[in-house]
C-alpha cells in the first residue's frame, strides 16, 4: 500500500494479509505507529517515500487518491512498480477546472504554487502503459463531467496488470 496511511483497515490488513505499508506518515506520530505493529505483532510499515526503497515483487500494490496531484511522479511510479508486481490497482484524482495549491518547500524557505493535474495530463502520462491497463478507456480524461465532490475533483479506479507472475 503506497501513501496509504492509518486507517481503520491498517490493522486488519496487516493482521490478515502479507501486508507493508510504504508512507511518509507525514499525518502520524512514530509512537502511533510503534503501537499498531506492537498490536499487530510484526513490522510492517516503511516510513520511506516510495522512490527510496528497492522494490520487490509483490502480488497486489495499491496507491489509492495520491497519484497525479499528491504524487506528481505518476509515470516514474508506474515504470518502477509494474515490473514488479502482478497487479497494480490505482485511485487517481484530477481536475477539469483550473485548481492549484499553495505550498512551502521543506527544503527551503520558499513559498511555490502547484497546479494540479487536468485529466489531458493524467491521460498523456498513462498512454505510455497502454498495453499494462485492464479494461482501458482513457477518452474519461477528456469528459466535462459534473464532479461529485466538493472541492470539484475527478477521480476514477484503474489497474494495471504487472509483468510479474503471481505468488
Amino acid at each position: 500500500d503506497v501513501g496509504g496511511g492509518l486507517t481503520a483497515f491498517t490493522p486488519v490488513l496487516a493482521s490478515t494479509h502479507d501486508y507493508f505499508l510504504l508512507d511518509l506518515l507525514a499525518h502520524e506520530q512514530l509512537e502511533e505507529v510503534e503501537k499498531l505493529e506492537e498490536t499487530v505483532g510484526r513490522n510492517f510499515i516503511i516510513p520511506k517515500d516510495w522512490q527510496e526503497v528497492d522494490v520487490l515483487n509483490y502480488d497486489t500494490v495499491i496507491a489509492n487518491d495520491i497519484f497525479p496531484n499528491v504524487d506528481q511522479r505518476l509515470e516514474s511510479f508506474l515504470y518502477k512498480f509494474i515490473p514488479q508486481c502482478s497487479r497494480l490497482k490505482m485511485l487517481l484524482t484530477w481536475y477539469n477546472t483550473p485548481q492549484h495549491y499553495k505550498t512551502r518547500r521543506v527544503d527551503g524557505e520558499e513559498i511555490m504554487f502547484l497546479q494540479a493535474w487536468n485529466g489531458d495530463q493524467t491521460r498523456k502520462a498513462l498512454e505510455p502503459f497502454l498495453t499494462h491497463i485492464v479494461d482501458p478507456d482513457l477518452e474519461l480524461f477528456n469528459r466535462l463531467e459534473e464532479s461529485p465532490f466538493p472541492n470539484g475533483r475527478q477521480t476514477c479506479l484503474i489497474e494495471f496488470q504487472g509483468t510479474q507472475t503471481q505468488r
